[in-house]
């Protein structure tokens, strides 16, 4: 055996030793502690627990080991559990290249000098729950095949994450970040979370991909976080988070769901009109519920507003017309003209007025395309042609007389002619008729006594319909017409 082989054999028996057959009990205790913190503490009847650390260490009552040898392994593979968990480490601490083929517990571990990671590979869980560097911690172009745990883990040096690689779900909840971090051109292939995670320096999130949902909920960006080129995917959620710092998304690719909702406390203006939407999702539907609307900046070519389902109408509507007013104030007339016909589109759904929303809808597009009155005028002059043209001799000589029309000469086509034939060849007589009875009231073309005939009160009807079309009709070009 090779002096270097047993120097690591040796190394490795001392802490091994101490905490062995501990894991089964560091994962119970574990699962319990995250799942039923408040209910542990309560159990324990500690009022003096003040935060995770604390209780994990009440609850375990393990006594710290001191190490005070430094750790400097390159190029090594470890077949069997590695387990570091409760120790001090007051020298450096590198593994370099490093592969760990069965579970690697740092659970509670603290770093006094830096610690450095790189280019290392688990293949199997990782544990750094609890634990604590005071110094630099070095992890780029790490492989972790299996989850990756850094519960509460508090980092109060810088930390570089560039280009490692998350294959499973990685926790990073309620971790601390004291100086700046880089997490450059990571990948994450499932979920990640870093809920409740205090951020206080700058941050490098720049050309990561996220495949899973990701989760930064109830955090706190104190620094520079910068999104740019990142590619999100179903769902990236920042809700109920603290903004003092800066949230830079650049050209960031959307997720399908970005949950905003919540985000009051932002010191700095969210700009979101240079994100690119997701190949995969023809759009991105953002929550803004409790929301500083104000101080999110965002075009709705690639956005549209997405409520859960326990919001109120309410609420919805103070949303809607929070977002029209910031488009109104930046500028934004097509994004407004899109949010405000959904949100009528949205009251009438609410207020179940399906009529009135499908003429609202079809009539001049909930006001935005008034000019839609001239194609309706020239189908209704079509269609009441086609009619009137069927029962023109009668309208003309039995309900209402128009003195300029030749009622002889329709007579004269009818007669002589096959009524096909007829009744084209008096088309254009008929379509006088109808326009004159839809414009001519509105402009002045009133009844006379010797035109109205009264044989038929159901023609009669019909007759002053179609003049309080026009009418209605005449009063929309107006409106088109002043409001050019």
């Amino acid at each position: 055996m090779s002096l270097k082989s047993l120097c690591i054999l040796l190394y490795l028996c001392l802490p091994m030793a101490i905490i062995a057959g501990e894991h089964d009990k560091l994962d119970s205790i574990s699962h319990v502690f995250k799942k039923s913190g408040k209910a542990i503490a309560l159990t324990v009847g500690d009022s003096v627990v003040h935060n995770d650390f604390d209780l994990f260490n009440k609850i375990t009552g393990r006594s710290l080991i001191v190490h005070a040898a430094e750790i400097r392994l390159e190029d090594v593979t470890f077949t069997d559990k590695v387990n570091y968990y409760n120790i001090q480490f007051q020298r450096p601490v590198l593994f370099n290249e490093v592969v760990f083929k069965d579970l690697f517990d740092f659970t509670l571990a603290r770093c006094q000098r830096p610690a450095n990671f790189n280019n290392s590979k688990f293949k199997d869980v990782v544990l750094f729950n609890w634990s604590t560097f005071y110094d630099s911690a070095q992890f780029s172009r790490l492989c972790f095949e299996k989850a990756a745990h850094f519960l509460s883990t508090k980092f109060n040096g810088p930390v570089d994450l560039y280009q490692s690689q998350f294959k499973d779900k990685s926790e990073f909840d309620g971790s601390v970040f004291s100086k700046e971090v880089v997490l450059t051109h990571s990948q994450f292939l499932a979920s990640a979370s870093f809920s409740h995670v205090q951020w206080n320096q700058n941050t490098a999130f720049d050309d990561v991909d996220f495949y899973g949902n990701a989760f930064f909920n109830n955090s706190t960006f104190k620094g520079v976080i910068n999104f740019d080129k990142t590619r999100f995917d179903s769902l990236a959620d920042f809700s109920n988070s603290i903004i003092p710092g800066k949230l830079l998304f650049g050209s960031a690719q959307l997720p399908k769901y970005l949950n905003l909702s919540g985000v009051s406390s932002i010191q700095n203006e969210i700009d979101l009109t240079e994100t690119e939407l997701n190949e995969n999702f023809p759009l991105c539907y953002i929550n803004l519920v409790n929301s500083d609307i104000s101080k999110i900046r965002l075009r709705y070519d690639n956005f549209r507003l997405w409520f859960p389902a326990n919001t109120s109408y309410e609420t919805a509507c103070l949303v809607y017309d929070a977002v029209l007013n910031s488009f109104k104030r930046n500028g934004y007339l097509d994004s407004y003209k899109t949010l405000d016909i959904e949100f009528q589109q949205y009251k009438y759904s609410h207020a179940h007025e399906n009529v009135r929303n499908f003429i609202a809808r079809y009539w001049w597009n909930y006001g935005y395309n008034k000019e839609y009155i001239f194609k309706w005028i020239f189908w209704f002059a079509l269609g009441l042609t086609l009619i009137n043209n069927l029962f023109l001799r009668h309208l003309m000589k039995n309900i209402y007389h128009i003195g300029f029309l030749n009622v002889a000469s329709v007579d004269e086509h009818r007669n002589l002619h096959h009524p096909v034939i007829g009744y084209f060849l008096t088309f254009p007589t008929a379509f006088l008729y109808t326009v004159v009875l839809l414009i001519g009231g509105a402009f002045g073309m009133s009844f006379r006594a010797d035109q109205i005939k009264f044989p038929g009160f159901f023609g009669l009807i019909y007759i002053i319909s179609i003049s309080l079309m026009g009418i209605a009709c005449s009063a929309f070009i107006i409106n088109f017409i002043f409001h050019l």
